[in-house]
Order: C-alpha cells, then structure tokens, then sequence
C-alpha cells in the first residue's frame, strides 16, 4: 500500500513539477515526461488491477491537467488519455516478468519509447480533431522523442529509487530456496 501511494504522489508530483522545469536544448525544447516513468514502473511492480487503477489516475489526471477546451470543445475527449496509457500500461505489465527476475534495462528502454509514443498518439489526435496535419519536420520529431529519451534516462533514477518500497519475494520453497 505505501508503494502505490507513493508511485500515484510520484506521479502527480512529477506531473505539476513538469511546468517548472526548464526544456533541455540537448533535446530540442522538448518538455519532460516524467509521470509516465512512474506509471511504468507500477505497472511492472504491481498486479493488472493495480495496474489498471493506476492508468485511470494518470490518464484522468493527465488531461484534467493539460487539456484547455478551445472554442467550448476540447480537441481531445476527456479519458483518452486514460485509454492511452491504460494501453501502454498493458503492455508493459507483459514485461512483469522480467522485472522480477531482476533485468531492469529492458523496461528503462520501454519506458522511453511508450512515452514517445504516447506523446506521438497525442499529436495525431490534436491533427485529427484539427483535421490538419502539421509535417513531421525535425523540430516535431524532437517534441515527440525528445520526452521519450529523456524518460528513458529518468527511469533508472525512479526505478531504483522506488525498488525498496516492493514487499521482497522469497524464492519457492520446492523449487530449492527460502528467503533470499
């Protein structure tokens, strides 16, 4: 319970603090993402409910957050960001078992790019409700993966940050082994 609480006031935190932090000209101006890393990591900590209660705070709380309506409309529906993120959470509760095996650098690198790629949905429905492409010069590939290297690079810091809030899981006693 204490990890869960502390993954949803990561996340949140990091979600506000975003605002404040200043876009690295190493990536382009891009902005920070850095509440999916806490998503990420919760969703390979914690079984699929959990998994699915945490998706819903992120994606309500994301677009509660960051979409303005424009003209009386929002140009995004309220709640996709919960099916975004709900999805990606999905897949990556799939890695689950790697994570308890300990081989961490595979789901630092998936954090990265499924916040690209959720930073690369949001874009295509902006253009979509528009219904106007804006073309994907270097400038909107930078906004798009700028905010998945740079949670790539977060997510060991995060990971290994929150790790010791896990309850520890001995081994199987018929499969040769105690506690560890």
């Amino acid at each position: 319970m204490i990890a869960f609480l502390t993954v949803v006031c990561g996340m949140l935190a990091s979600m506000l603090a975003q605002d404040f932090l200043p876009a690295p000209a190493a990536l382009g101006g891009a902005g920070l993402l850095l509440f999916p890393v806490f998503l990420f990591f919760g969703a390979v900590a914690f079984p699929y409910p959990v998994v699915l209660v945490l998706a819903f705070a992120a994606g309500l709380s994301w677009d509660l957050y960051t979409l303005p309506p424009v003209d009386g409309a929002f140009e995004i529906r309220p709640g996709t960001s919960i099916l975004i993120y709900g999805l990606l959470a999905t897949v990556m509760h799939g890695f689950r078992p790697l994570f308890l095996r300990g081989r961490w650098p595979v789901h630092w690198i998936l954090c990265g790019v499924f916040t690209s790629l959720a930073v690369l949905a949001e874009f295509l429905l902006v253009g979509y409700a528009r219904q106007s492409f804006i073309p994907f010069t270097p400038a909107v590939w930078w906004r798009i993966l700028g905010p998945g290297i740079a949670a790539a690079a977060a997510a060991p810091v995060v990971f290994l940050l929150l790790a010791p809030l896990l309850p520890r899981r001995g081994r199987h006693p018929a499969r040769g082994g105690g506690e560890p």
